[in-house]
């Protein structure tokens, strides 16, 4: 008989725990994949997400997000222990792997969450026409944009300082002309379009 090989006895181990941790994963996607479809289907995407999908996601990366992170913020999932929240967004985060990112982004405009006024209003839908006294299908780059620092930065509402939201619009259009998703003419186009508030919509410059 042959002695037993370190190496091999190694191997074996290792397969046994990448092989445990492996079904230990498949049962933690397997039981958030319920909770995850259950709240994305709680507000169905937007009827315009074909038009704005593009600007949403552009915009997340300027922001330094993906869309599939930036979404799992949004979403009315139960709040659980720091244990417990990991382990849920690493599952989430597998489950929506899958999806490509223009759907992840039609999903966030559907979902984000925008403070306005003391209220939180849900989705660029309600948000576009509060704000901006528009549907998000004629949204401009520099709006997108601003609804989607409001929904990732909580003490960030659009319009309640008109210095910082005209200096904010700015920040983002340059971020979103260094990264390629606006090219020099047309930054400049939306640089040079005013701001109009809901509801008086007076603009500003």
């Amino acid at each position: 008989m042959t002695a037993p090989s370190p190496a091999r006895d190694r191997a074996l181990f290792g397969a046994a725990v990448l092989l445990l941790f492996g079904f230990f994963l498949l049962l933690l996607v397997l039981g958030h994949r319920g909770p995850l479809r259950a709240a994305l289907s709680r507000r169905p995407p937007l009827v315009s997400e074909g038009a704005r999908s593009a600007s949403v996601r552009a915009s997340l990366r300027a922001l330094g997000r993906t869309p599939g992170g930036a979404l799992l913020d949004q979403l009315p999932l139960p709040v659980l222990p720091a244990g417990a929240a990991l382990a849920r967004r690493t599952a989430c985060r597998l489950l929506l792997a899958f999806r490509a990112d223009r759907v992840l982004a039609a999903a966030f405009a559907a979902h984000a969450r925008i403070r306005l006024g003391g209220s939180e209003l849900a989705g660029f839908d309600r948000a576009a026409p509060a704000l901006f006294g528009v549907s998000p299908s004629v949204l401009t780059e520099g709006e997108v944009a601003l609804l989607c620092a409001a929904a990732l930065d909580t003490s960030f509402t659009p319009g309640a300082s008109v210095s910082a939201t005209f200096a904010r619009r700015r920040r983002l259009l340059d971020r979103l002309h260094r990264r390629g998703a606006l090219s020099r003419p047309e930054l400049r186009a939306e640089l040079a379009r005013p701001l109009a508030l809901a509801p008086d919509h007076r603009p500003i410059w």
